[in-house]
């Protein structure tokens, strides 16, 4: 994959240069020496993201880019979306991913208040199947609301399957692409969300079908050194098919099927 050529895999019209940080986060760009995260898919073990994302807050590890498959394309974004806000505070930023975790939740109602803690929070969102959801995409809007790539202040990118075209979709550019559809074409477990339709009608679904842990991407997207946070294995992704709808074991066979080399660096 180190291999693959993107197309302007990074706005760097949309990068701002409000503050220190900015430019020192552009300055390792430019050097080479720019530090990616890079988090993997794993069902409701994601939660464990949010402890180590915290911990890298708390250390001031300087982050210049993120990206991530599944539950990991999820706190990729987090990440970006609250960089938005330009805190200058470690406390401000933790308290805003927390502040923004749960709105997502509050719509699902009473029966999410006895979890004060997010990462028990996040472990039930992803196994509890009587959970109200009509689609992932409309949970994912209060917290992301209409919030653009483009408008994000360090790159992002997240990891989807191409089902109608058997190929790995990366999603990290183009104009008026909503970050949310992005995460939810990532997060989109068949069997358990529907797939996102995409403007060129190609259906969307996970993209630990394909690349669970996208380090690779990442590379390949000018990082330096990379923060690879591994919480999966494919086996236990791949068993979540188990019991499927036969439509869906087929879409199983049909993504194991996609060469490696099979890669779309396309917008929402």
């Amino acid at each position: 994959m180190n291999s693959q050529t993107f197309n302007n895999p990074i706005d760097w019209d949309a990068l701002e240069l409000d503050t220190n940080t900015d430019i020192a986060r552009i300055a390792r760009f430019v050097s080479g020496y720019a530090l990616g995260v890079a988090f993997g898919g794993g069902g409701a073990k994601g939660a464990a993201h949010y402890g180590i994302l915290k911990e890298l807050l708390m250390k001031k590890v300087p982050v210049d880019m993120v990206g991530g498959t599944s539950i990991g394309a999820f706190f990729s974004g987090l990440v970006a979306f609250a960089h938005l806000h330009n805190l200058t505070s470690t406390t401000d930023m933790i308290n805003l991913i927390e502040r923004h975790l749960r709105k997502c939740f509050k719509k699902l109602g009473s029966r999410v208040k006895k979890y004060k803690n997010i990462a028990n929070l996040i472990i039930k969102l992803l196994t509890d199947r009587s959970f109200p959801f009509d689609h992932l995409n409309k949970t994912l809007k209060p917290i992301f609301e209409e919030t653009y790539i483009e408008e994000l202040s360090i790159p992002f990118f997240s990891v989807s399957t191409n089902i109608s075209g058997s190929k790995m979709r990366v999603h990290c550019t183009g104009k008026k692409v909503l970050l949310r559809k992005c995460i939810a074409a990532s997060m989109s477990l068949p069997g358990y969300y529907p797939a996102v339709i995409d403007d060129d009608s190609a259906h969307l679904v996970d993209g630990g079908c394909v690349n669970l842990l996208p380090a690779d991407i990442m590379k390949a997207h000018g990082a330096y050194h990379v923060i690879a946070i591994d919480v999966g294995s494919i086996s236990e992704f791949v068993i979540k098919y188990k019991n499927l709808h036969q439509n869906f074991i087929i879409a199983k066979q049909k993504v194991q099927n996609i060469p490696i080399n099979a890669l779309e660096n396309i917008v929402c």
